[in-house]
This record gives C-alpha cells, sequence and structure tokens, in this order.
C-alpha cells in the first residue's frame, strides 16, 4: 500500500460508504472489485471520469 494521500482518501471513502468494494465498482462501471482495492491501495489512479460514481 502507498503512503498517498490521495490512496488514504479513497480507503478512508470506501469504509466510510459502508459499501462492499464490489458495490462502489459496480456503481462505477466496473466488473470486478479488485479495481477498488487497487485504487485504494494506491497500485491504480482513478480516472477522472470516474470520480463522480465514486463520489456519490
Amino acid at each position: 500500500m502507498t503512503d498517498s494521500p490521495t490512496a488514504r482518501m479513497i480507503a478512508d471513502a470506501i469504509e466510510a460508504s459502508g459499501k462492499s468494494q464490489r458495490e462502489i465498482a459496480s456503481e462505477m462501471g466496473y466488473e470486478r472489485p479488485n479495481v477498488v482495492s487497487m485504487m485504494k491501495n494506491g497500485d491504480m489512479r482513478m480516472p477522472l471520469e470516474r470520480i463522480p460514481a465514486f463520489a456519490a
């Protein structure tokens, strides 16, 4: 896991949402929850066009 502020913000938002990574991935238009895990861990950047769906 990276120590970037963005990765920490994503991890905190996921935890605060009360949703599963599978639910979040589906809402963002992804089929697999591992993409959300990769963003949370800082291994993948969140595409700008996916931010509104993540924020919902």
